[in-house]
């Protein structure tokens, strides 16, 4: 193993950890991506990857990190995801076991939607798996509804209609695309809407979806994946209704201490309806999002292609929202 691929692996290692390097990590020293410290140190680790450059590091989450690159010969911008080596053996054993060969690359290379983050390749090198994808200048949603909701004024229902036209798409696939929330949708400057992270999507005839595991983003799993149980289309609909709840609202319907308490709510609260939170808001807009956040699947749309279909219907004023 070279140097750089230790210093990776260490990287990896560290980074899900509360050690010193994590704390080193964390230290931007008041600035962000290629202005820091640390992000000189990484991209000269990695240097380049499937004949692209890396420029800067964009974002870093807990199993991966996202880079933005340029090509070799073609000078295209593009963004690139690597998953940490501990995330990349854990992959490895569950494709090993289900004899399912790369999933995400494979869903997520095979979806071509406006609504929908182009992913052009994907492979691996020094043992981490990569994707590359279409690189989008914006922000993800979560980050705009706290820091920018003026930027979303007026906006609102066109990101709504955006985000449920992409996931009509992503089910229409035979995808479950199963961690839909604020954090994975992207807004660009021109607010166009795009769909990312595919890391926990299974195919609707696979084998993954009934493996039992709980997995997601606590504040917008739908109650049969906090439970471990099997998940269809209309799991990724509740977490539609949970993140649309938030983006009208400005605030996520369940606001618990913490990851458990959070989950226990999406179990046993009812949300505070809308009407409540936005006295304006249309009734025929609020009825979409409650029947999506239903707790028993049965009660939510059985498609987005109904629940995409109402939006559509609704005749609101042009930037009423």
């Amino acid at each position: 193993m070279s140097i750089t691929e230790r210093l990776l692996d260490w990287h990896a290692e560290t980074t899900s950890s509360h050690s010193f390097m994590h704390q080193l990590l964390k230290w931007r020293s008041g600035t962000v991506g290629s202005y820091s410290v640390m992000g000189h140190f990484l991209r000269w680790c990695i240097g380049s990857i499937g004949g692209y450059k890396i420029v800067e590091e964009i974002a870093e989450g807990g199993m991966s990190t996202i880079y933005k690159a340029i090509s070799d010969t073609t000078h295209e911008i593009v963004a690139i995801k690597t998953l940490f080596p501990h995330f990349t053996e854990q992959k490895d054993r569950l494709e090993k076991l289900f004899a399912e060969k790369n999933v995400e690359g494979e869903m997520a290379s095979s979806l071509d939607h406006p609504n929908v983050i182009r992913t052009y390749s994907y492979g691996r090198t020094r043992g981490r798996y990569y994707f590359i994808m279409e690189y989008i200048n914006g922000q993800n949603l979560k980050d705009m509804i706290r820091l920018h909701r003026e930027r979303l004024e007026g906006h609102k229902l066109d990101i709504i209609r955006q985000m449920a036209q992409g996931l009509s798409y992503i089910h229409s696939q035979g995808i479950i695309h199963r961690d839909i929330c604020p954090k994975n949708i992207l807004v660009s400057e021109n607010r166009d809407i795009k769909i990312i992270d595919f890391g926990l999507a299974v195919s609707t005839s696979g084998r993954y979806k009934g493996l039992g595991m709980r997995s997601g983003t606590p504040s917008y799993m739908a109650p049969e994946q906090i439970r471990a149980l099997e998940s269809d289309e209309r799991t990724d609909i509740y977490s539609f209704g949970i993140t649309t709840y938030e983006l009208l609202a400005g605030q996520p319907p369940f606001r618990g201490e913490d990851d458990f308490a959070r989950m226990q709510q999406h179990l046993t609260f009812e949300a505070v309806p809308l009407s409540r939170r936005i006295p304006d808001i249309p009734h025929a807009l609020e009825e979409i999002v409650s029947r999506a956040m239903q707790k028993e699947p049965d009660d939510r749309y059985k498609s987005m292609h109904v629940l995409t279909y109402d939006l559509e219907k609704l005749d609101l004023a042009e930037g009423s929202l």
